[in-house]
């Protein structure tokens, strides 16, 4: 389900939202970006290019996903999150750096 509040939700080129995601108003989403099923995100998000969002994870308001970024299954996004990094847990705390390329 894709949300319409205050405005709409946006995506960009490619984005994959699999079965049981719930998008909320004013959320972007970038190119190739990743959604996998049972996610939750709330509101005004901002969801970077080639982020993976992991099974089951919950992004609260007001948050951004840097890009390439991977959020582990089951996470709990609360704060931003930035660029080129692993994040796990509840609340989701980088743990790696990498680069994807």
């Amino acid at each position: 389900m894709v949300g319409f509040g205050n405005g709409e939700s946006q995506t960009q080129n490619l984005p994959s939202i699999n079965l049981g995601c719930t998008v909320g108003h004013d959320t972007i989403l970038g190119n190739f970006a990743s959604i996998m099923p049972g996610v939750m995100i709330a509101g005004s998000v901002k969801i970077g290019i080639g982020v993976y969002i992991g099974i089951g994870s919950s992004i609260i308001n007001g948050v951004n996903i840097g890009d390439w970024s991977l959020i582990g299954s089951g996470a709990t996004v609360a704060n931003s999150i930035p660029d080129h990094v692993l994040a796990i847990g509840v609340p989701a705390k980088p743990i790696k750096n990498y680069n994807p390329l």
